[in-house]
């Protein structure tokens, strides 16, 4: 989660001398107004937002300076020196801890995280704590009020002036500020009808819960910004009313408590939303990431086919006029044994790279959805037996032989001739390559239901499970040595294709490396008509 705290506390961190010039500036407006406009000791709880907000911005630097300023103040209301300087003290201290507190947890000035507001909602707890102790070291009265106000007095005063002072500018539609003048508007009107006007109630229901909803619209729309601004607002007519009606600004403890309530709840509720912005909108720049990604992934895949296919093609053209001289060279004439052999062997070399040029053309053809299935009334038993034909050569230079249990019932699929006895090819080869010299590779035909499964078992070099489900990538081998070197790793991928276009599937089964395997091909059966 982005953290304001890098940019704004390094920023002020850099400028000790103007932190402590502005907390003084402050300190001493406030000694000298406050007496006069509030008389009593909840000036020093109010200065303790200026003061935690320049210990959390200034650091240990302007520490020293807030325990004697806050000292200065306590002198300025006119108390005994005891008791200034044990509150100017307990002030100072109060502040810094509280500054430190938020210091160390990493506070975003921008509040948004829960974890910010709990984090304030903490300095509040603190802050009370301090102040109560204080009250009872004097031997005042009232220490449940001392609490709630030190704790409103923090949670409004502090999070007003760390959001306002992280990012004073802001930009607003006219709509936007429709909504927030109308707003503030409204809640301003409560409140001033029930502090200072002295409406308690409207339909019998207090004012104070229709300022529930307003407050609800502002921490959901307005942002955090202006949940401290409506909070500092409420505040504020809570203490005009309380001095134009008692003379003094002792509150009574059901507005303390009503603002201790309002400012958690509705700081955590902002926090909570504005979280929910935040990581929708990493969302929404991770989807459309990912989304790029998937178009360049997309077209690195087409142009990567588009370069099989012309790669390809380009081979086959050099390859046809070779594959005619070899075969004209085979007719022509008597040769020595040994030159027969050399054309031969040349002859089956020409086809093995014909055959994997096919391949790899119809990888493209498949990926681009051009390959024609040219569907027929087929027996499937005389496309495996043409498959077990064609790939003889494979098995002869190894020794091997291949136990094929042809059913006596013709078994009709419709299907392409050409691309279902390619599919056996491939498998067929593909058991040859991974089993031994001398080695039987068994070919098994089960009828269940609406389907055929052909069965095509080796019994040589197996497949360890964590391979079994990526054996059908395209150009991915299972490590085998001189087996891998043989081929490039398409025919599985490609087997399975083809038999997926013909409405059926292709798996595989082992029990284990050296084990040998399994691969199943199962076709949809022809309908009988």
């Amino acid at each position: 989660m982005p953290s304001s705290r890098s940019k704004y506390v390094t920023q002020f961190e850099s400028r000790p001398l103007s932190i402590a010039l502005v907390v003084s500036v402050c300190y001493f407006a406030a000694a000298l107004i406050t007496p006069t406009v509030f008389p009593g000791t909840l000036p020093l709880l109010a200065l303790q937002s200026i003061a935690v907000t320049a210990v959390f911005l200034g650091g240990a630097r302007v520490s020293l300076l807030i325990v004697i300023l806050a000292g200065i103040v306590a002198f300025a209301t006119s108390l005994d020196p005891i008791t200034s300087l044990v509150l100017g003290i307990s002030s100072g201290i109060a502040a810094a801890a509280v500054g430190y507190m938020l210091r160390a947890l990493k506070l975003d000035l921008l509040f948004r995280q829960r974890r910010d507001a709990l984090a304030i909602l903490g300095g509040a707890v603190v802050a009370g704590m301090v102040e109560l102790g204080t009250q009872l070291s004097l031997g005042h009265s009232g220490l449940e009020l001392s609490f709630f106000y030190a704790f409103a007095v923090q949670m409004i005063g502090t999070t007003f002036l760390m959001r306002w002072i992280a990012k004073v500018g802001f930009k607003r539609t006219p709509a936007e500020w429709i909504e927030i003048i109308g707003s503030l508007s409204i809640l301003i009107g409560i409140y001033y009808l029930y502090f200072i006007v002295g409406v308690a109630q409207l339909w019998n229901i207090s004012l104070v819960w229709y300022s529930i909803p307003v407050l609800f619209w502002i921490a959901l729309r307005l942002r955090p910004r202006f949940v401290t601004l409506s909070l500092v607002c409420v505040a504020g007519l809570v203490a005009f009313g309380t001095v134009r009606a008692t003379g003094g600004l002792v509150i009574p403890l059901s507005s303390a408590l009503l603002l201790c309530g309002l400012s958690a709840s509705f700081l955590l509720i902002a926090a909570q939303e504005e979280e929910r912005r935040v990581y929708r909108s990493r969302m929404q720049q991770e989807v459309a990431a990912l989304q790029n990604l998937a178009v360049r992934a997309e077209s690195e895949s087409k142009a990567k086919n588009d370069f099989i296919a012309v790669l390809s093609h380009e081979l086959r053209n050099p390859l046809a006029p070779l594959t005619s001289y070899v075969e004209l060279l085979q007719l022509s004439g008597e040769r020595p044994q040994e030159e027969k052999e050399t054309l031969a062997l040349m002859s089956e070399r020409l086809g093995t790279i014909r055959l994997l040029l096919d391949d790899l053309l119809d990888i493209s053809r498949i990926a681009e959805g051009k390959i024609l299935i040219r569907r027929a009334h087929l027996d499937l038993r005389d496309v495996i037996s043409r498959a077990i034909s064609s790939t003889e050569h494979y098995r002869v230079e190894l020794h091997q032989s291949v136990h094929y249990k042809r059913p006596n019932d013709p078994i009709f699929v419709s299907g392409d001739q050409v691309r279902l006895e390619q599919v056996f090819s491939n498998l067929l080869t593909n058991a040859s390559k991974y089993s031994h010299s001398g080695h039987t590779i068994t070919v098994s035909v089960e009828i269940a239901d609406t389907n055929v499964d052909v069965r095509i078992s080796d019994t040589g070099v197996g497949i360890s499970s964590d391979m079994l489900t990526r054996i059908f990538e395209p150009f991915f081998q299972v490590e085998q040595g001189s087996r891998t070197r043989k081929g490039i790793g398409i025919g599985l991928w490609l087997a399975r294709n083809l038999v997926e276009l013909h409405g059926g599937d292709v798996r595989v089964e082992s029990e284990g490396e050296q084990k040998g395997s399994t691969f199943i091909v199962e076709l949809p059966l022809e309908a009988r008509g």
